[in-house]
């Protein structure tokens, strides 16, 4: 009686709990007309004792997560189930990481939280080579130049190109048509010595309504390290300035 006692407290000590997924990171590609992506996590508890899922939180607004079998919460040893993420791809482009953290009530000295990813690839249809174009105030105000792709089957043409701040110059040119373009920016001002900050404002015929609009930035500010932010996030754009070629 006494070793099976034992034996019993030795098998307590090392049961323990854990869900295994069949992947922690799901890759999915997606058309750039998609609206809403469905990725499922499966998985299951390969340990030797029960296991409880205390919660599943999202890092997004865009992503929601929900448990197979009406919720399902606790999983006996063996059992199986699947986390179900549901994407809903507003204006996204590129590639775009979401994660669903799940916490589970896990054992002394272990992490309660398991986070799964899912990583989108969107088609970016318009492509810009580089967002923001800058100078520092004490460099010489030259023109600036951010080339635009476009990457359909069918071709996509520059229709407009504004600026929300008079003291930033733009134009625009094809250099193949309905495929590649030019987009100059300039200060207005060439002895400018003042910080400044315009949004460039890209329109195009895209029949893709959440790519069909794109947006870059120029900035006139005094030198900082380059591991400093670009201040875009208080950008409240002006009525814009209209520049034809």
């Amino acid at each position: 009686m006494q070793r099976i006692t034992s034996v019993f407290f030795i098998f307590l000590c090392f049961a323990k709990a854990e869900l295994t997924f069949d992947s922690k990171l799901k890759e999915l590609h997606a058309s750039a007309d998609a609206t809403e992506l469905t990725c499922d996590f499966h998985f299951e508890n390969t340990g030797t004792k029960v296991e409880e899922i205390l919660s599943h939180e999202t890092n997004c607004t865009c992503i929601a997560a929900q448990l197979s079998d009406g919720g399902k919460r606790i999983y006996q040893p063996g059992e199986k189930g699947t986390l179900r993420a549901v994407f809903s791809m507003g204006n996204f482009s590129g590639t775009v990481d979401k994660q669903v953290v799940m916490r589970v009530k896990a054992d002394a000295g272990e992490s309660p939280n398991l986070t799964l990813t899912v990583r989108i690839h969107i088609p970016v249809l318009v492509k810009l080579d580089q967002n923001t174009v800058e100078w520092a105030l004490d460099e010489a105000k030259t023109p600036k130049v951010i080339k635009v792709t476009m990457n359909d089957t069918q071709p996509i043409k520059i229709t407009n190109v504004t600026t929300s701040n008079a003291d930033f110059l733009v134009s625009y040119k094809p250099i193949t048509d309905g495929k590649e373009y030019e987009i100059t920016v300039t200060p207005a001002k060439p002895d400018e010595k003042t910080p400044g900050i315009a949004v460039i404002r890209i329109e195009t015929d895209s029949t893709n309504e959440k790519q069909k609009i794109q947006m870059g930035f120029a900035l006139i500010r005094a030198k900082v390290p380059s591991s400093a932010p670009v201040p875009t996030a208080t950008i409240t754009p002006n009525a814009p300035t209209t520049n034809q070629p």
